[in-house]
């Protein structure tokens, strides 16, 4: 796929947007600086194709042994080595959460302490629990 500042091995689409992409490099290349490339065409304009975003948020780099891959809108981008591709269902809820994700960190001053947290999963037990009991009465009235 054709880009701004040079063709990129391949494009990942989802719902029909360019989201990411994917170089690739021969047998027992090293991916040192690859991530750059990548980033490269991730920020580089493209004609006729229609992009999720000014900048594609996913890149991986990628050879016959291993993959990198990298999510640039988290708040701490940065490289990670993985096992396989991830599903574009995966990385289509990571683009939906993105803002969500971001102010969470942005607000977590006014976020609960752990004391706070615990009380809160208590509550909601117990609340689970006595829907469990009422139906349990519930089926042992119908016997």
């Amino acid at each position: 796929m054709d880009t701004d500042t040079g063709p990129a091995d391949y494009m990942l689409f989802i719902d029909s947007k360019a989201c990411g992409i994917v170089e690739t490099k021969q047998e027992g290349s090293n991916l040192g600086d690859v991530d750059q490339q990548s980033h490269r065409y991730a920020v580089s304009g493209t004609r006729f194709i229609q992009r999720c975003a000014i900048q594609l948020p996913f890149t991986y780099e990628a050879t016959n042994y291993e993959i990198r891959f990298c999510y640039w809108c988290d708040l701490y981008a940065r490289l990670r080595y993985l096992f396989h591709f991830r599903r574009p269902e995966t990385l289509l809820y990571w683009r939906e959460q993105e803002d969500s994700f971001n102010e969470s960190l942005e607000d977590s001053e006014n976020q609960p302490g752990p004391e706070g947290l615990a009380q809160e999963v208590v509550e909601q037990l117990e609340a689970a629990l006595e829907e469990f009991r009422s139906v349990e009465e519930v089926l042992a009235d119908t016997k």
